[in-house]
């Protein structure tokens, strides 16, 4: 008789097969909290009010952790873009298909993730079932459609018929023909479940994107992935700063089972300055000159930021630290909140910065005195680098940036830098000096400002910036 495995092996043995596909994922946002889902209609991570906040859903990185799923049903279709502002799927519930339409809406100081359905054949009665925290702390206890998280946050559902059950509220609506029903998930707000009115709101959020995407300037090669990109990168940016966050998860593992696994909710100052360049060279003037203000954010002086990494406020980031009890996506632990990149030096980061300012001028922005002082502040750190370590004179300590390709000056004030537009998350330029010659030409558009072809799919959300 075989020898029978030891139960710690057999829930080793589960965890590792959970790993949910992460490219098959939507990512949704209202530019203040994120979350995704899955084809089949589970909504595995949501991080609400904020994107650094607690997760409220959590199953992403455990088969038990807390999620809201549909009861018995199975993923038909599903849109393949990477970030829409509302994710369409098609359910399988027996012989009938069931519509479904997902999205977060922002609403006051809250924010409500809201679930339409609607049946292509017959009635269909269908079950809902919503968990909410555990991650870091207890488990929400339902009392009527209400939960009060442990961080104070207070979840109220809307529509259908719920019943609560201790740690999960089970709720059943009816999906018909003629008419979309509606689920809402409040978080510090409530929503009606008025289906008429949220479909408007859906179909609002919609058109706002389809008019952002049609003023985008798009490569002639893989047009869609730009697009994709220019959408997921949208998505992780906190509305309220402007701040990008590096990735809207914590803790999907570099390599399955490896114990490479970090927090990248948070904001570094080289992709808000790759969020400047890959807005600015898509024709997003607006989205670039977001990003440029939460830089002025973080140096109001002009001194450009000691640490490398903020929160999507501006503010130091928490302690990095393990979380016990979570089985980790593939069981790749420790699974961490926090980040100790707070602490390290990234001096690259100056020149990616510099580099976003060149490519938002080539493309038509304006300098003005704030990214000026930017510029200026650069310099001077490169400068007092050079002073405390005259070794590094002539080797570009920044990068391995090719020699000098171009120049741009405005209002009297030049820039002469090494442009890569086509640098991924590495630093590609070298600051050679931020103060130069004054000229009375206007920016000019340079070939090199041409969207590169994208590489990699938008859809990959596993953080690439080092820790």
């Amino acid at each position: 008789m075989p020898e029978r495995p030891a139960a710690g092996s057999l829930v080793e043995s589960v965890a590792s097969r959970h790993r949910p596909a992460i490219g098959a994922h939507r990512l949704l946002s209202d530019g203040r909290s994120t979350a995704l889902i899955r084809p089949d209609g589970e909504v595995d991570w949501w991080c609400a009010p904020a994107m650094d906040s607690p997760p409220l859903l959590w199953s992403l990185l455990d088969g038990e952790g807390a999620a809201a799923r549909w009861v018995g049903v199975d993923a038909a279709r599903w849109s393949s873009e990477p970030a829409p502002a509302v994710a369409h799927s098609t359910l399988r519930c027996g012989e009938t298909r069931i519509e479904c339409r997902d999205a977060l809406v922002a609403d006051g100081s809250g924010v409500a993730l809201v679930r339409l359905v609607r049946s292509d054949r017959l009635p269909v009665e269908l079950d809902h079932e919503l968990s909410l925290g555990g991650f870091d702390g207890a488990r929400a206890t339902w009392t009527s459609a209400t939960a009060v998280t442990t961080t104070g946050a207070v979840v109220v559902v809307d529509g259908g018929r719920s019943v609560p059950d201790g740690h999960v509220l089970r709720t059943t609506l009816v999906a018909v023909t003629d008419r979309w029903t509606a689920l809402v998930v409040g978080v510090d707000v409530r929503v009606e479940a008025d289906a008429d009115v949220l479909v408007a709101r859906l179909a609002g959020l919609e058109g706002a994107a389809a008019r952002r995407g049609a003023r985008a300037r798009l490569p002639r090669r893989h047009p869609e992935r730009a697009a994709d990109a220019l959408a997921v990168l949208e998505a992780c940016t906190y509305r309220p700063t402007g701040a990008v966050v590096a990735a809207p998860t914590t803790s999907l593992p570099e390599a399955p089972g490896a114990d490479r696994q970090f927090d990248y909710r948070y904001t570094w100052l080289r992709d808000t300055s790759l969020g400047v360049s890959v807005a600015a060279l898509l024709g997003s003037r607006d989205g670039a000159q977001g990003y440029l203000s939460f830089l002025h954010r973080l140096a109001p002086d002009g001194d450009p930021p000691e640490s490398p990494v903020t929160d999507v406020r501006g503010e130091p980031v928490p302690p990095e630290r393990e979380v016990g009890g979570v089985a980790g996506w593939a069981g790749s632990r420790p699974v961490r909140v926090g980040n100790a990149a707070g602490d390290q030096v990234q001096h690259d980061s100056l020149g990616l910065m510099v580099e976003g300012i060149s490519v938002h001028l080539q493309t038509g922005g304006s300098l003005d005195d704030d990214t000026w002082r930017l510029i200026q502040g650069a310099a001077a750190v490169r400068a007092a680098v050079m002073t405390a370590r005259p070794e590094t004179v002539g080797k570009r300590p920044w990068s391995k940036a090719p020699r000098a390709r171009s120049r741009v000056t405005t209002g009297g004030r030049g820039l002469s830098v090494n442009v890569s537009p086509t640098a991924t998350n590495t630093s590609a330029i070298a600051p050679e000096a931020a103060i130069v010659t004054s000229s009375r030409h206007r920016p000019r558009r340079s070939a090199t400002t041409r969207p590169p072809p994208s590489r990699t799919h938008a859809s990959s959300l596993v953080p690439t910036t080092p820790v």
